[in-house]
């Protein structure tokens, strides 16, 4: 049987979707997913989790966009078309709402083939795109001879001293400006750490970004924005580097520190500061409905 995903039964799904997404299924409206379980009393077997987007085109136009942010179905139910179920599902519960295309990013490994062959029967069509990854404990980050060496710089400060207004409108203009396209960002303080979470502000105006968010499973989420200044390397490197000193004194060192960069540019600051940062290879699908 089909189930939504809800804030009540979020928990059943603890194993079968990321935490990171889990959290903001019954909190965020623009969030959706839907699971199947065999029968109410029963754990279940496999899940979808979607977004529901608006992007602007470069004429200005807006675009209502679906977001395929998690598909997972457990091997027992893989040879009984339950993907393919599931994504049906999908496609009904956004029909009649302006949804023009569906889009999703497929990791390279050989165990993702199933899902991108799935896709494909609806239409998909993928290429190749790039990101840099990072996964590591707190204590091992600690450890980069460049983030020893690194100057305080006085424009950076917590976010829970920026006002709440200023915060959101720096995000909305600076997330208008850098293609995001790939990525969900809350606009609301309540979403981010505010006490480790750090932002450049010259002259009171926000205009770079790290932003990070807190789980129950001791991770934490580093979401990198490129700046809007034609410093930004040296911004985002000041950022990187408070921001992870800001963790150490609240965090202990067995936290682990996930972060994700979408650009060549970042990835290679990115591995500059953190050499265990890898650059991944992913199969971009879209969908125009």
């Amino acid at each position: 049987m089909l189930v939504q995903i809800t804030r009540e039964n979020r928990k059943n799904f603890t194993g079968i979707v990321p935490e990171t997404l889990l959290v903001f299924l019954g909190d965020d409206e623009n969030y959706y997913g839907i699971g199947i379980v065999p029968d109410p009393s029963s754990l279940p077997v496999a899940a979808l989790v979607f977004y529901l987007d608006i992007e602007t085109d470069d004429e200005g136009e807006e675009h209502k966009v679906c977001d395929i942010k998690w598909l997972f179905v457990s091997e027992e139910v893989r040879e009984i078309g339950a993907a393919t179920f599931m994504f049906s599902e999908c496609m009904k519960l956004i029909e009649g709402s302006g949804i023009e295309a569906v889009r999703t990013y497929v990791p390279m490994d050989t165990e993702y083939n199933l899902l991108c062959n799935v896709l494909e029967g609806f239409g998909f069509e993928f290429d190749l795109t790039e990101h840099f990854e990072l996964i590591e404990t707190l204590q091992t980050i600690r450890g980069s001879e460049v983030l020893k060496k690194r100057l305080a710089n006085k424009d950076i400060v917590p976010l829970s001293a920026v006002p709440a207004r200023l915060f959101s409108q720096g995000l909305v203009e600076i997330a208008e400006k850098v293609d995001m396209s790939d990525f969900v960002l809350p606009l609301y303080p309540e979403a981010y750490d505010m006490d480790v979470s750090m932002l450049y502000v010259p002259d009171k105006i926000p205009r770079g970004f790290l932003l990070v968010r807190a789980y129950e499973s001791k991770v934490l989420e580093i979401v990198y924005l490129k700046c809007d200044d034609s410093n930004a390397s040296n911004i985002i490197f000041e950022l990187i580097t408070a921001a992870i000193d800001a963790c150490a004194q609240k965090y202990d060192d067995n936290t682990t520190i996930r972060a994700t960069v979408r650009t060549g540019t970042a990835g290679q600051l990115i591995s500059r500061i953190l050499p265990e940062a890898r650059n991944q290879v992913l199969r971009r699908g879209y969908f125009v409905l």
